[in-house]
Formats: structure tokens, C-alpha cells, sequence
């Protein structure tokens, strides 16, 4: 995939300011992106088009959150029970603190 290889390419660009200034110009790319589904069938290609995109999207923004400087993790929550945003999150790299917060389970993504 042409998208993926460019954030792959963008992301070991060396220079964290030029890396940052990169990003945000590949995401504003994968925001201007438009698809005709030529078959008009079930809608079928349209969505997971769109799924491959937000997934990639939430990589770029993970990239960007990492170049930017500023924060040493990201850190969130998901519903126990909720085996979708666990395994979303477990493929973007968080892994499990121990810690609960009332009825979410804390995740963490280190980023240097």
C-alpha cells in the first residue's frame, strides 16, 4: 500500500521538527482523500476503506504525538468487556498498567 509505505518513510525521517511538519501534512492528505465504490454494491469496500484509513490515522496521530516532544505517554481507558478497543489499542502498541479506573481498564503507550 503506496499510504503506508509514505508513513513508514515519514516516520524515519531524522529530524523530529521536519518529521512533525511531515506528518501533519500526511494527515491532512489522508483527510482530503476521496473513493467511488464503482461496484455501488453493499457499501462493503466503501467501509473498509474507511476503517484502513482510521487505523492508519491513529498511527499518524500516535507518530505525531511522539515527534511533537512534549508527553513521555499516552495513556487511556476502554470498557472490560470491550474486546474491539482492546485489541485497537493492543495493535497501536498500549499494553495494560494493572490499574482499573471505576469500570475501565487503564492502557499505556510509552513513547520514548
Amino acid at each position: 500500500n503506496a499510504l503506508k509505505g509514505e508513513f513508514e518513510t515519514i516516520k524515519n525521517v531524522a529530524q523530529e521538527k521536519q518529521q512533525l511538519q511531515k506528518l501533519h501534512a500526511f494527515q491532512d492528505k489522508l483527510a482530503s482523500l476521496t473513493f467511488l465504490d464503482p461496484a455501488c454494491g453493499s457499501g462493503n469496500f466503501l467501509t473498509e476503506t474507511y476503517l484502513s484509513l482510521r487505523r492508519l490515522e491513529n498511527k499518524v496521530i500516535l507518530e505525531m504525538t511522539k515527534a511533537d516532544g512534549k508527553y513521555d505517554r499516552v495513556v487511556l481507558c476502554y470498557i472490560d468487556g470491550d474486546d474491539a478497543a482492546k485489541k485497537l489499542y493492543e495493535k497501536l502498541g498500549f499494553h495494560h498498567t494493572g490499574q482499573v479506573d471505576e469500570d475501565e481498564i487503564v492502557m499505556e503507550k510509552l513513547l520514548r
